[in-house]
């Protein structure tokens, strides 16, 4: 952990089942004199997440100021594009046709 302070890491990204490295940085991390210099940590998997630990870690690194390949993330699905009332109290309901999931063939 002395090694990533000297380094200045600001955001670590922890992936494993479970989450070790928060309170390792927590209990390990330097304090610096002005309060700041402890690092976001970040875990994408754990023993009950699916694939919304993985999105929750991207939105925390979004929000942490990494650069985030959108197109990557979203690459073969397919998206659409939603009008939505340009008026918030026109008092009507949007949802989203969901389309049926392509179907498996078994053999």
């Amino acid at each position: 952990m002395e090694t990533l302070a000297e380094l200045d890491v600001q955001v670590v990204v922890e992936i494993g089942p479970d989450a070790v490295l928060g309170p390792m940085v927590a209990s390990a991390w330097p304090e610096s004199a002005d309060g700041a210099g402890m690092p976001v940590v970040l875990s994408s998997l754990g023993a009950s997440q699916d694939d919304d630990g993985f999105t929750e870690a991207v939105a925390g690194a979004y929000e942490a100021g990494l650069a985030i390949s959108f197109a990557g993330l979203f690459a073969g699905e397919t998206r659409s594009r939603v009008s939505l009332p340009s008026y918030p109290f026109q008092r009507r309901r949007h949802w989203i046709e969901a389309r049926p999931a392509p179907s498996v063939v078994e053999r």
